[in-house]
């Protein structure tokens, strides 16, 4: 949802999802640290995006290629089974700035892996974790 203020346009919902991953963090006691990025390539098989960690708070995973990236949870990717992914399944990354955004709401805190079907293709992760 939008709103006219001066002549900008506010977007309510994504200031409400940073404002509620800095509200976690004070009402845990808290803090959240920097945000550092990293450039994550990917192919098949599945690699590993981002580790298991219990102190995330918050992360961004975006497709910085032409090629559709899938994202799955399932910590057998990462091993010798990464070919049981066939199918191409998961949440899907669209090509050119597909996302997939990790904050208190849907809070994961463990492994993340990727796969495409065309090799070296880029996606670009923030992840913030709690300090």
């Amino acid at each position: 949802m939008a709103i006219e203020a001066i002549g900008e346009r506010l977007n309510l919902e994504e200031i409400s999802k940073s404002l509620a991953v800095f509200y976690d963090a004070l009402l845990r006691g808290r803090k959240v640290g920097s945000f550092p990025s990293s450039v994550i390539t990917c192919g098949s098989p599945a690699v590993l995006v981002l580790a298991s960690n219990n102190a995330r708070a918050y992360a961004l995973i975006t497709n910085d290629s032409d090629t559709v990236i899938y994202l799955d949870f399932k910590a057998t990717l990462g091993g010798s089974s990464a070919g049981a992914m066939l199918a191409l399944q998961g949440i899907r990354l669209n090509a050119n700035g597909g996302s997939f955004e990790i904050s208190w709401y849907n809070l994961w805190q463990g492994a993340i892996y990727a796969l495409t079907s065309v090799a070296a293709k880029n996606l670009q992760v923030v992840e913030g974790k709690y300090v």
